[in-house]
């Protein structure tokens, strides 16, 4: 009954906690934490980073020597005899053995240890930078479909009024039914893609619950705004700014697939030290055993003395060293494994400077993309303006009425486009800048450093 009702509390608790976690709006900063809490990837990451701390953190027990206990009682087939006498068959022993070899591959394991928690390292900030990547560039598309939406709406509202318009002048006789009929079809027409745009809302909004661990079925209300960090003048200023340290060759060294990259070319060469010094060096084996054997243990008069008195001591200590040497032949398996490691990590070099050049190529297009995104926003806030002037005229015109109404919703109309045409590029270039933070393993104000000065 206990157990019950401690059950029913945390599921009632559970809901409060999920009821207020959807009631509430959700920023873009809040969606990066949760995300963090509840993603897959950002849990799976971090228990193999643990697992290969946890292995690194205890290298040291290579060092441990091998112990076992071992306890045999035997029979032989024919008793032993001491002169005229025969013994018992039956002997008892008991051991304790240890062993330890001491070998330069020691040192590559240790290494090989190194190698796997720094990778470990590597995939996990690599997963977190990812997933905050793809929650960004999720949650400023689903305020562009929301902005979209609404700009639609107007708009549709615009060609409804000047359907309706052309209605009351067909039925007065000022306009043909053709043209009635056209300014129908157009309105009509608008239906379907206010239907596709919900319809692509909803399924990116649901990806993006599943992105950062939400109950799709339940979605959030987002509060946000697509804005560019600072003026596009400054932000060109930044971007192609010779200060900017992220022009520089050796900065590309921060990128996760390069440093993935690097770790390979570590591990490759601990390979090959490992196969030289287990093909070529000597080893150091050390082994000890204490193994007490008593002779007759089912005889009455064996125990009637002092415990030790029956027991005999077959322990002993050695020290052996081992020097491989069929590696020293023409064609060994040894030589031709080095050989192919070596041929390995010559190809996991050349790769690397290949990635090196595709990663350059990749911020610079990318660097490229922000600056064109620039310039195409400075056109189109200056083409909004101009739309916004004309609104402001066709409103104090229709109000004096030296127009009429359908002249302003068409105005209205042309403002609607230029946001959304100034929302969009505003969109492609955070996506740029988001990848391209992404890229070289930075933050969006190391980028656009000086842009706010």
């Amino acid at each position: 009954m206990k157990r019950k009702l401690q059950t029913g509390l945390l599921i009632c608790m559970f809901t409060v906690m999920s009821s207020q976690a959807y009631s509430d709006t959700l920023t873009v900063d809040g969606a990066i934490d949760i995300a963090l809490r509840q993603n897959t990837s950002i849990f799976t990451s971090q228990n193999k980073l643990e697992s290969a701390r946890t292995e690194y953190k205890n290298r040291a027990n290579v060092l441990y020597p091998g112990i076992q206990i071992s306890s045999t009682l035997s029979r032989v087939n024919e008793a032993p005899t001491v002169g005229l006498q025969e013994l018992s068959p039956y002997s008892l022993s008991v051991g304790v053995q240890g062993n330890l070899v001491l070998s330069p591959s020691m040192l590559d394991g240790l290494a090989a240890l190194e190698h796997e928690y720094t990778k470990a390292a590597v995939d996990r900030e690599e997963a977190e930078k990812t997933l905050r990547r793809d929650v960004k560039q999720s949650f400023y598309n689903l305020i562009y479909l929301e902005e979209s939406i609404a700009l639609l709406k107007e708009s549709m509202d615009t060609m409804r009024a000047q359907y309706e318009q052309a209605r009351i002048d067909y039925q007065n006789g000022r306009v043909s039914e053709l043209n009635m009929l056209n300014t129908k079809v157009a309105y009509k027409n608008m239906e379907p893609q206010l239907a596709s745009l919900q319809s692509t809302y909803r399924e990116a909004l649901a990806r993006f619950c599943l992105l950062i661990g939400l109950d799709p079925s339940t979605p959030p209300e987002l509060e946000g705004e697509i804005e560019l960090p600072a003026p596009a003048e400054s932000l060109k200023t930044a971007i192609w700014s010779e200060k900017n340290p992220l022009q520089i060759q050796d900065e590309l060294g921060g990128r996760f697939d390069l440093q993935t990259a690097q770790i390979s070319i570590e591990q490759m060469k601990t390979n090959l030290d490992s196969q030289r010094h287990s093909g070529f060096y000597p080893s150091l084996n050390i082994s000890a055993s204490w193994m007490p054997m008593m002779r007759e243990p089912f005889s009455a008069s064996t125990w009637e003395g002092s415990f030790s008195d029956p027991w005999t001591d077959q322990g002993s200590v050695s020290v052996s060293v081992s020097l491989p040497v069929d590696g020293w032949f023409p064609g060994s398996g040894s030589k031709t494994k080095i050989a192919s490691i070596e041929s390995s990590l010559t190809n996991l070099r050349a790769q690397y400077q290949q990635q090196l050049r595709v990663a350059s190529n990749e911020v610079q297009t990318l660097l490229c993309a922000l600056n064109d995104s620039l310039t195409n926003i400075e056109s189109l806030e200056l083409n909004r303006e101009v739309a916004a002037r004309n609104y402001e005229l066709s409103e104090d015109a229709y109000q004096s009425g030296a127009q009429d109404f359908l002249a302003l919703q068409q105005a209205e109309d042309e403002l609607n486009t230029a946001k959304k045409n100034l929302l969009e590029e505003k969109l492609n270039f955070l996506t740029a800048l988001f990848d391209l933070e992404y890229a070289l393993n930075t933050s969006t104000e190391t980028i656009l450093k000086g842009a706010h000065e």
